[in-house]
Formats: C-alpha cells, structure tokens, sequence
C-alpha cells in the first residue's frame, strides 16, 4: 500500500488537479481498500481477508502502468489564460445556494448583478459550500482551451469556507462525500479553479444565499478580495512567462554554441 501511494504522489507530483490520472481523486477504490485495511489491522492482522491483499496487489499492478513525463509537468497558467478568467463570489446555506458574477474593467472586478440564489434539499454546510464552487466553476467549462498553452479556461472563485478553498486548490479532500461531488468536473478537465479567500462579513453571495440583497460593504469587501487575488494571478503569469523565456534563451545559446564547436572542428 506504501509503494501504491509514494507511486501516486511522485507521478502526481506538479500536475494540474483536473484531469490527473495520478490523483488520489481518480483512486477511490484504493482509499476505501487503504481505510477497511486501517479498520481491520486494529484488532490484529489475523482479521484481514486474502481478498483485501489480492485485490491491493491489482491496484499496484495498475499503478506500475501509469507512467509520467516531464512534459505532464503543469508549467501554470500563461498570462492570455488570467486575462480570460471569470470570476464569481459564493456562499451557502443548508438550504440555499448563492452565486454572484463579477465583470473585469482593466484588472478590477465589479458584480455584474445581485447575484442569484438556487434553493435545494437540505444537506451539511460544508457540502453546500463545495457544491456552489463546483457549480460556478462549472459555468466557465464551455469556453475554449487556450490557443497560446493549451490550458482549460480559469475561474476565479471565492468563498468563506477554508475547507472548501483547500479542497479545490488540491483537488482532492479526505471527506468522501467532498470527493464525490468534485470527482465530475474535476475528471473532465475542461476548467483550472483558483480559489481565494472571502471573508464571510464582506461577501456579497452572503446576501443571495439568505435571499437578500447585498450591502454595500460586502460589495466593496469582495471587489477588494477579487482584485488582490486577480492582482497575484498577473504577477506570477509574468513571472513564469520570463522564466520560461529565460529557460528558452539559454538553451538556444548552448544549441548555437555547440554548432559553433562542431563546425571549427570540421
């Protein structure tokens, strides 16, 4: 079981959280292999079934054939890819969806409306807060990849909830019930989400998820949190872009010199 979860995590190592393979995400079976094995090896290994073994050892065959490359490494996003990102502000009652859409003026964002709200069956709070998230992100799936690095459209999203923000910044989350319901929009890869914090007090889906409008504080709180996560976004797309730049630089400047060295040879 050791070998099957170092294998996954080196491969995994790097990737975009969406459509990885290598992700804990996509494992299921092996997670609830790894937690009955857990179980059992407290009252004694005695009580572990050869089933349980056959069947980890299928799992490790498995892995054995996922192979990565350095090509799979995700360099981020280029700075066409944050230059296209929407952005929306969620919150979430038990009962009560809220979701409110910003607009980009320059590098500043600005709600488009009050927002709307979406009532649903009673569920945990947690649950709902991660099922807004993955509904917003979900509205961004139908653009197109991007044409200068081959990325998903990017969305903005945030929220109050810390465990909802972790669990789509790694894709992945020890809840069960949280895996299920990222496991869809995650495994078809067709969006990169950028969590970012919003502070319950000044968000403006507050107000949509309780059927209300917003308050002008919250309006301005979530402009102010938008645009500084947008503003670090830019940033390190520029500082990726010259890395890279630089990488490209370099290496032609050796190819050069190396035809030089063969050519005074001949």
């Amino acid at each position: 079981m050791g070998r099957v979860l170092w294998s996954l995590r080196v491969l995994g190592a790097g990737r975009r959280p969406a459509d990885n393979p290598h992700s804990l995400l996509q494992h299921d079976l092996l997670l609830k292999h790894w937690s009955r094995l857990g179980q059992l090896s407290a009252a004694g290994w005695d009580s572990v079934y050869p089933a349980d073994l056959s069947a980890l050892d299928g799992l490790e065959r498995s892995m054995q054939g996922l192979r990565g490359a350095r090509e799979d490494v995700a360099l981020g996003p280029c700075f066409k890819c944050v230059l296209s990102m929407r952005a929306f502000a969620v919150d979430a009652m038990p009962t009560c969806l809220g979701i409110v859409e910003f607009k980009r003026t320059g590098q500043s964002w600005s709600p488009v409306d009050a927002g709307r709200s979406q009532d649903i069956e009673k569920t945990a709070q947690g649950e709902a807060e991660l099922q807004v998230a993955l509904n917003a992100a979900s509205l961004a799936e139908s653009a197109e990849r991007c044409t200068a690095c081959g990325w998903p459209p990017g969305v903005l999203i945030g929220g109050d909830a810390d465990s909802v923000r972790a669990a789509l910044t790694k894709g992945y989350s020890c809840s069960p019930a949280f895996r299920e319901r990222m496991r869809p929009l995650f495994s078809r890869g067709n969006v990169w989400i950028h969590a970012t914090r919003i502070p319950g007090k000044i968000n403006v889906a507050d107000g949509p998820s309780r059927h209300r409008a917003p308050t002008q504080a919250e309006i301005e709180g979530s402009c102010e949190c938008l645009n500084a996560a947008y503003a670090a976004l830019l940033r390190e797309a520029m500082e990726r872009g010259r890395s890279v730049f630089s990488r490209g630089s370099r290496r032609e400047g050796k190819d050069e010199g190396r035809a030089e060295g063969r050519h005074t040879e001949a």
